[in-house]
């Protein structure tokens, strides 16, 4: 089955903060004005008093490991997929069996 790349939401992205150990809310809002809304990491950076490799490290985090689970998990549990890449009948048959 292949696993669509949702968009990240500021939504989705609280919810995988949540999973990891990153509580400074400075760090937080960098993480979302780079992630989410698409500003340049080194803007976001310095707009809340951290390096650019600072923010650099948790980016890489949440895209390699955390993003890949909820992608994968939004795509099991039928979330339509935002580009129209997968098959709808591998979603639902994916559902079907592991009922």
């Amino acid at each position: 089955m292949d696993i669509p790349n949702y968009q990240l939401t500021a939504d989705m992205l609280n919810a995988m903060l949540g999973a990891t150990r990153i509580t400074k809310e400075k760090m937080r809002r960098a993480l979302h004005d780079h992630l989410v809304l698409g500003e340049p990491q080194a803007t976001a950076a310095e707009r809340y008093g951290y390096t650019k490799q600072q923010v650099g490290v948790h980016v890489k985090s949440l895209r390699e490991k955390l993003k890949p689970l909820f992608d994968t998990y939004a795509a099991h549990a039928g979330a339509p997929d935002p580009a129209g890449t997968c098959d709808s009948s591998d979603r639902a048959r994916t559902r079907r069996t592991s009922k």
